[in-house]
């Protein structure tokens, strides 16, 4: 895929190895000033970057861009993590990026983007799978960059990794998406809420999360189903044997009393997974 003109001189080499880089690489030098603009996502970009986020990210979603398209998946996507981390909240807050185009070159148009979320929504599925290994392949190296502190190398049937499954319920504006009275009486024309149900390592890392109406049961045994699955799928390729299935002994799953359905415990159980 072509890459715009004006990245395509920014190619380099890294320790992991990526095709090319998302961002501008620009030299930081004290100038006696105070202030330093977006320095924090600026830190996001060179994390992406670090972790050859755009080849990846090409390789699992080219479908949804024209082959002719100057603006590449990992270009968009990079720059909607970086628009997220300084505080954007929308496709057009893209502008957070545009008024720093030393650091993070001319960010994608709000119309580019728009197509591209569009093709996505519309073959989600594929989207899903894509994002999954993507997840997967990031965290492998970001975990064995950590040395002896990678998660994986340390878990053992002694010392499990836990992934722990809770819901939350986030109260919001009545005019946000998905936004609903909720299971505890609180109406939306006050205030809404979204149900969010989250798997990950303790309190540490995000593995999978799961978005709902405020209305939504917290005690979905489908969607307890879902988050898990999506969580084991995106865990480090470290934890999985030579066939490629997850290697259980490692692994504990965790869930409030909400988890305590039947058929989720039955699932967990014709899986062979350690629960608590």
């Amino acid at each position: 895929m072509e890459l715009p003109h004006n990245i395509s001189h920014q190619i380099r080499a890294h320790p992991l190895e990526a095709k090319y880089t998302c961002f501008p690489a620009v030299p930081a030098a004290p100038t006696g000033q105070s202030q330093i603009s977006a320095t924090g996502p600026d830190t996001v970009a060179s994390f992406l970057d670090g972790t050859g986020f755009g080849s990846l990210a090409d390789e699992h979603f080219s479908r949804f861009v024209p082959k002719q398209a100057a603006q590449h998946p990992g270009w968009i996507l990079g720059c909607l993590n970086t628009m997220l981390a300084g505080g954007g909240e929308r496709v057009s807050d893209l502008d957070v990026l545009r008024n720093s185009p030393e650091l993070f070159d001319p960010a994608p148009s709000n119309a580019t983007v728009s197509r591209f979320v569009e093709r996505a929504a519309e073959q989600s599925t594929a989207f899903e799978d894509g994002f999954t290994a993507l997840m997967c392949q990031m965290r492998s190296r970001i975990w064995q960059s950590a040395g002896k502190r990678n998660p994986a190398a340390r878990a053992t049937s002694l010392d499990l990794l836990i992934i722990d499954i809770e819901a939350t319920l986030v109260t919001t504006h009545s005019e946000r998406e998905l936004s609903a009275g909720t299971f505890k009486g609180i109406q939306p024309r006050a205030h809404g809420g979204e149900h969010r149900l989250r798997a990950g390592r303790r309190d540490r890392e995000t593995l999978a999360t799961l978005m709902g109406g405020g209305n939504r049961t917290p005690n979905s045994a489908a969607d307890h189903v879902r988050a898990l699955g999506s969580a084991l799928a995106q865990l480090s390729g470290d934890f999985q044997d030579v066939d490629g299935n997850l290697v259980e002994e490692k692994t504990l799953v965790r869930a409030y009393s909400a988890g305590s359905s039947r058929r989720f415990l039955n699932h967990l159980q014709a899986k062979g997974k350690q629960f608590s």
